[in-house]
């Protein structure tokens, strides 16, 4: 897949949320294998649990399981699902396991002697068309001229959190015949990581749209590349099929692209589990994976930081983990010092080849007059312009204002708070009314940049295009 459609693929996930047909949005784990008390707002299509060993993950994919297959009590466990298109139950829920699945099922294969005889008679191959073997291809860095896939049933029993101990299981189980580079080899030749790769593949494309899939630490037996590739793959079959999909991982490619929402970090407690009030970065270190920021772009108030950070994630996602959003803070501690603020901050940046990531600054375009880009010492640092005529803040208020009825039909409370606030100052105004209505700020702030990119398209393209140079020019792309 080239780099544009990846992108394309997550800022879908972003941007068209709201097609979900079916999402998981909560979980609530009372007491669960240790658990107690623990809360998890999914999002609306791909959530990840991230953690050290002993953190939970694999506990809270098995009480979600178990939840949504009915195998424990709802007061142990509840799992709430809305469902727009779909009569309640009729959600098919799949967990899939490579780490555990991909060592069974090659073992059981290379206990036949005679697989033809044995296990393929009489099961037809699925020939995989043109499109899937360039799929598979690009998954595994391979050039295979054909593969041959055969769902057989042989009875294998499995022993593990999710599934009930000691039970067959129930599901078809491949083996597959591939051609390349002139040799032929199957199942039983492959090593590990050329199975786990066509046994997720496979696992994934069954799966019918609208299906609720969980997910156990897909980057076993894989490489860093073809994880990379696998987490791109999951963002577009997610997006093609609809699916929600909950899965653990301690791999940072299948987190570095997705927004912060989506990344939910779990903590030992005691003898149960917590999420970590980290954002992003912090969970990436966590995990140990690697950060290689190379940009930190600086902004006047907490809103100019929220529109960045949530613009980044949606036109380019892959900068995660290289660019960093600051607001700037002025006097007394906790106001924002806005444009002069910045300036501030850059005049006291002396040395700037001294430092190992670039320095960028955007500011509110109502506050271009008040910034001196002649200054020299301005001019050595990259800066954009937020473009609008007035401060987003009253660029915000209006698009509330404006969607109030498509607000109430998600918050209730929202339009009658929002009222009561007419005549605030602008900065105050929908924290006002998110503070009255018991609503998370950010959540009338995402949809407000939703309306914003919609019903100001020259806005967003000139902003798009001015991101794009900036990051250029940084070395934030580049990785």
């Amino acid at each position: 897949m080239r780099e544009a459609k990846i992108n394309d693929y997550y800022r879908r996930l972003t941007e068209r949320d709201a097609v979900w047909s079916t999402r998981i949005e909560r979980v609530q784990i009372n007491s669960f294998r240790g658990i107690r008390d623990l809360e998890i707002i999914p999002a609306p299509n791909i959530t990840v649990l991230v953690g050290a060993n002993g953190s939970g993950k694999s506990r809270v994919i098995a009480a979600i399981y178990q939840a949504l297959t009915g195998s424990v009590s709802a007061e142990a466990v509840a799992v709430s699902v809305r469902q727009l298109r779909q009569a309640p139950g009729d959600i098919p829920v799949t967990l899939i396991n490579g780490a555990e699945k991909v060592e069974v099922y090659q073992s059981y294969f290379r206990t036949i002697r005679d697989i033809e005889s044995n296990i393929l008679n009489g099961v037809d191959p699925l020939e995989l068309s043109s499109a899937q073997l360039a799929e598979v291809n690009y998954l595994l860095c391979r050039n295979y001229s054909a593969v041959s896939a055969y769902e057989v049933e042989p009875g294998i029993r499995i022993t593990s959190e999710s599934d009930t101990e000691g039970q067959f299981s129930s599901e078809s189980v491949p083996f597959f015949k591939v051609k390349g580079d002139g040799a032929e080899w199957d199942t039983t030749q492959m090593g590990s990581g050329e199975y786990a790769v066509l046994y997720l593949w496979w696992a994934l494309g069954l799966r019918d749209a609208g299906s609720i899939v969980l997910l156990e630490e897909p980057e076993t037996y894989l490489s860093y590349v073809v994880q990379e590739r696998m987490a791109n793959h999951l963002a577009k079959i997610c997006f093609d099929k609809r699916l929600t999909i909950v899965m653990s991982t301690h791999s940072f490619p299948f987190i570095a692209k997705l927004p912060e929402r989506s990344v939910v970090p779990l903590l030992k407690k005691g003898n149960g589990s917590a999420i970590a009030r980290k954002g992003k970065h912090e969970i990436i270190s966590r995990i140990g994976a690697p950060i290689y920021l190379r940009t930190v772009i600086v902004v006047e108030d907490e809103l100019a930081r929220f529109i960045i950070e949530e613009f980044l994630k949606v036109y380019f996602p892959s900068v995660h983990g290289r660019v960093v959003v600051r607001a700037v803070l002025g006097r007394p501690p906790g106001k924002t010092g806005g444009a002069t603020g910045i300036r501030a901050l850059l005049d006291s940046v002396r040395h700037v080849d001294e430092f190992p990531i670039e320095i960028a600054a955007a500011y509110d375009a109502d506050q271009e007059n008040d910034v001196n880009f002649t200054d020299e010492r301005i001019r050595q640092f990259q800066r954009i312009l937020i473009p609008s005529d007035r401060p987003m803040d009253a660029v915000f208020v209006e698009l509330c204002r404006k969607h109030l009825e498509e607000i109430r039909a998600l918050c209730p409370r929202f339009p009658d708070e929002f009222d009561k606030a007419e005549g605030s100052d602008h900065h105050d105004h929908i924290r006002s009314a998110s503070a009255g209505a018991g609503v998370d700020l950010s959540f009338i702030r995402t949809m407000c940049f939703g309306w914003w990119t919609t019903e100001f398209p020259e806005s967003t393209e000139k902003l798009r295009q001015d991101m794009l140079q900036l990051l250029e020019t940084t070395g934030a792309l580049s990785g």
